[in-house]
């Protein structure tokens, strides 16, 4: 699949600063490189100094979760780093109990 990169660099500008965080960090390996250095061109942009990288990075990396195929769990609901799983209710034409990945805030 080809990587759109008018829609990405889009993306980018518009997401919010802990989004970007997030991508080039803690996901960083999911990405394709090209996508990792327009982020962190845009961090730069936004004045993200380079400990305040570090820093995110040892937080979220210390409380992430990973699944069984390595990957970082993300949120069920925000897709930020998640640190815990927890039981959430999925009301469809029934409610059925689910166990998900959660992030802090959720």
């Amino acid at each position: 699949m080809k990587l759109d990169a008018d829609a990405v660099k889009a993306w980018i500008g518009k997401a919010r600063t802990e989004e970007l965080l997030d991508r080039a960090t803690v996901y960083r390996e999911d990405m394709e490189p090209e996508a990792v250095d327009w982020i962190v061109a845009e961090l730069a942009r936004r004045e993200v100094s380079a400990e305040q990288m570090r820093e995110h990075v040892q937080t979220n990396l210390e409380r992430r979760m990973l699944r069984k195929d390595g990957s970082v769990a993300r949120c069920w609901f925000c897709q930020r780093p998640a640190d815990r799983r927890a039981w959430r209710w999925l009301r469809r034409s029934r409610v059925v109990p689910l166990r998900v990945y959660v992030c802090p805030e959720h």
